[in-house]
């Protein structure tokens, strides 16, 4: 097949035991498919993309720009996402509530943040 041809379907079986050949690591997988195509055949193997959730108008940002900072009373152990934001010329930090990673290094913002805010992604030490 040309490397760029698609289908769609959906996983109904993924084998929990792996299967190891030439330092690769493979899962026999039973996808039922959309839409039927004689040249898919039993026991064929494939490269496969799976779509996990999606959202639509969700705010994402490289996930390099968050930082994490412990809670401000002593006590409290956790550990807080925030990134820094350009207001004016002055750095400031926002914390934020985070939310899916997506493709590409990319992670959502729930809260905190809003469209159109210059983030920093890195600073140099002096």
């Amino acid at each position: 097949f040309d490397a760029n041809v698609e289908w769609a379907g959906k996983i109904v079986k993924i084998d929990p035991a792996e299967t190891v050949k030439g330092g690769a690591i493979y899962y026999k997988t039973t996808v039922f498919f959309d839409k039927e195509d004689k040249r898919i055949r039993s026991g064929m193997t494939a490269n496969i993309w799976v779509k996990t959730a999606s959202k639509e108008n969700a705010l994402y940002i490289p996930l390099n720009a968050i930082k994490e900072k412990r809670g401000k009373e002593p006590t409290d152990s956790r550990l807080y996402p925030y990134v820094e934001v350009l207001e004016g010329n002055q750095i400031k930090e926002k914390e934020v509530q985070t939310g899916m990673k997506g493709e590409n290094g990319m992670i959502e913002i729930i809260s905190g943040l809003n469209e159109g805010e210059q983030i920093i992604l890195s600073t140099k030490k002096k």
